[in-house]
């Protein structure tokens, strides 16, 4: 009796019972160097499966670490700080400017704000190194913003 083409049953058996085999060489093999791996001795690291055996690892790292990595290596974090600014706009150059005012980008050191009209235009031009300068104390590198270009909001307040 085969159980394939070409194949009989000892065959099949000897081939599962070298399968075995090395599972157990496998399972022998993470054990070995599951007490090779170091631990902190205050319980940090973590039991959890790996297919059927239990491995050792290292506890999981804190979120607000992973999260700071990759926006540093990233170059993320000007564009974070810009938008905490944009979002922030309100509180840093008053209510009264941000109902006629908004920011519409920073880039290479010039903060562009768009007004609602042509008076506001004047006054925010007017304001420019007053908002210039607090715009620059909430951002971390103190001179970001060099210059304030004002334009007419022609777009309304979506645009």
């Amino acid at each position: 009796m085969t159980s394939g083409p070409g194949r009989s049953r000892g065959d099949e058996e000897r081939r599962l019972a070298n399968l075995r085999r090395k599972q157990e060489r496998d399972r022998a093999r993470i054990d070995r160097d599951d007490a090779l791996l170091p631990t902190t001795g205050d319980d940090d690291d973590w039991d959890v499966p790996d297919g059927s055996v239990r491995r050792r690892v290292p506890a999981p790292l804190a979120i607000g670490d992973v999260v700071g990595d990759v926006v540093s290596t990233r170059g993320w974090a000007d564009r974070l700080h810009t938008s905490d600014v944009l979002r922030r706009w309100p509180s840093i150059v008053g209510e009264a400017v941000a109902a006629h005012a908004r920011p519409v980008r920073l880039a290479g050191g010039i903060l562009v704000v768009a007004a609602s009209d042509s008076a506001w235009v004047t006054q925010v031009r007017y304001l420019a190194t007053e908002i210039r300068d607090r715009v620059n104390e909430h951002l971390p590198e103190r001179q970001a913003v060099r210059s304030i270009d004002v334009v007419l909001d022609r777009g309304g307040r979506d645009a």
